[in-house]
């Protein structure tokens, strides 16, 4: 089980952190319609639904820090209760891979 949740998170969601950004690059088969999972970071507990053109970031109500958001190349500070709202059709979902940031640390490998 521990490996359907991960493929879900890293590989169809594209979930990774890096210089305390979390980065969010989705990649959903053709096959697969919609994917929704949760997940905390930095203490903010935030649900991601995707499709294949939208993918929605719910932050949780919670009385923690805003959090660093990267998702398909655009950089965004939310905090408890924010929506975000990204447009994938139009995006580098189509296929491109959005610039990283450099490591930050050594031991910050993919």
């Amino acid at each position: 089980m521990a490996g359907t949740a991960d493929m879900i998170l890293r590989c169809y969601g594209g979930v990774e952190t890096r210089a305390d950004i979390l980065w969010l690059h989705p990649v959903l088969p053709d096959g697969l319609d919609a994917v929704s999972f949760q997940l905390r970071y930095r203490g903010q507990p935030l649900a991601v639904d995707l499709d294949q053109q939208t993918m929605t970031i719910r932050l949780q109500p919670c009385s923690v820090d805003p959090v660093r958001i990267c998702a398909e190349g655009i950089e965004r500070t939310l905090g408890p209760g924010d929506v975000w709202k990204v447009d994938l059709a139009g995006s580098s979902a189509a296929g491109e891979t959005p610039p990283r940031p450099p490591l930050s640390h050594p031991h910050d490998l993919p």
